[in-house]
């Protein structure tokens, strides 16, 4: 555990109580407060020094106190046998008064070692106080009313001042320990509030990939199918078709510009709840219609009654397979998507021209946006070649669970 912050240099505030320190020692000293020694009693019957180097003794032991933060060991190391001499063989009471400041600041202001070797110190004088008190005692007193009080004096000395200081010392490290939660949890919070804010910004990006770029795909295999069309009626729907889909495409992207804007300016996005992502013109029917009619279409109705977070992750990977069936493959091309025993199902197959560079191993972005997308909602993505030789097909496979544990409805 990490002992309390100690400080190197003499406070003000030490300095203060080093003060009071020094004037409580005068003050009790021209009061004429006083009392005998208590090995004088039994050895010189009478102090070893007179009262004026007892008066020394302890003005110098109450200036030592002004190192009671800066250097508490040095209190330890020499308040504490001075006025315990003082207490044995002179006549200043304010000995005791200097003792419970030396036992009390090096527990509470020193390290872990000082502060266990000053209990270790003040259970010894404790023993030593009272062999001392009954004994000079019983020549006086009856020996019951010398253990009580030197009971008395060994609580108030030496237990008080470090059950005190004991009991500020850990005040202190659980305040000190609080902050640190506090600082931690602070760096916490704007850490989590950076990953959220990178969370927006992959989920923009996947926004972008799959509706943006699937529009854009479209846009160029319609253009180039236009151009090759010599019925002027197919070219006209050809060409209506990618004129659609460059009208979606700037649709989204203005939605994703919109989204960035007003979360910069930190205002709710319009038209996209929560203010977490774009609202895009993504639907089952504009891959249908991005597949061209030669395709095979077929979305069963149970698809309607899939909930909307499991719905919309299926739709998100769909469009990334018929963009890559449209981009690297083919025809004849299908979709085909349904719900099979608690599961929603996507087949999206295409003539297989050239095998694409990705594989399982090494997936491309489309490839792993898929799986991600996947892999949020429990589920599970497939791709690869299929088909006999020499009728090579594409196949993605999606898996999505219907009521997965990870999603909760509406996202």
């Amino acid at each position: 555990m990490t002992p309390p912050t100690t400080t190197a240099t003499v406070t003000a505030r030490d300095v203060r109580a080093a003060v009071i320190y020094v004037v409580a020692v005068l003050v009790l000293f021209l009061a004429g407060i006083s009392d005998d020694p208590l090995l004088g009693v039994l050895l010189t019957d009478g102090p070893l020094w007179p009262g004026t180097v007892s008066l020394v003794l302890m003005l110098v032991c109450a200036a030592v106190t002004a190192f009671r933060t800066a250097r508490p060991v040095v209190l330890l190391a020499f308040v504490v046998p001075v006025a315990l001499a003082e207490l044995f063989l002179g006549t200043q009471t304010s000995a005791y008064l200097l003792i419970v400041e030396a036992l009390w600041a090096p527990v509470a202001r020193g390290s872990w070692r000082l502060a266990r070797a000053t209990t270790i110190v003040g259970v010894v004088v404790a023993v030593i106080l009272g062999a001392v008190f009954l004994a000079a005692g019983v020549v006086s007193l009856p020996w019951t009313t010398a253990a009580v009080v030197a009971g008395l004096i060994i609580v108030v000395v030496v237990f008080t001042p470090l059950a005190w200081a004991w009991e500020v010392r850990h005040h202190r490290m659980a305040q000190e320990a609080a902050e640190n939660l506090a600082v931690a949890e602070h760096a916490l919070a704007g850490e989590r509030a950076a990953r959220e804010v990178e969370a927006d910004r992959l989920r923009i990006a996947h926004d972008l990939h799959d509706v943006v770029a699937g529009h854009l795909s479209a846009v160029t295999l319609h253009t180039s199918l236009a151009a090759e069309l010599e019925d002027e009626e197919a070219r006209d729907r050809s060409l209506e078709t990618a004129r659609g889909s460059a009208e979606a495409a700037l649709h989204d992207l203005r939605s994703v510009i919109d989204v960035l804007s007003r979360s910069g300016s930190g205002e709710e996005p319009g038209g996209s709840p929560g203010g977490g992502t774009a609202q895009t013109t993504l639907s089952w029917d504009i891959l249908r219609r991005r597949l061209g009619e030669d395709a095979t279409v077929e979305i069963t109705e149970e698809v309607d009654e899939v909930p909307v977070g499991v719905r919309t992750t299926m739709l998100h990977i769909a469009a990334e397979a018929v963009t890559n069936a449209n981009r690297h493959g083919e025809t004849p091309r299908s979709l085909q998507v349904g719900v099979e025993d608690g599961e929603m199902i996507m087949r999206c197959v295409n003539a297989l021209a050239t095998i694409p560079p990705a594989s399982s191993s090494a997936p491309t972005l489309g490839l792993r946006t898929m799986s991600n997308r996947a892999a949020m909602v429990s589920g599970t993505v497939q791709a690869g070649p299929t088909g006999e030789p020499g009728e090579e097909l594409w196949t993605v496979s999606a898996r999505l669970p219907v009521n997965p544990d990870t999603l909760e409805d509406g996202d």
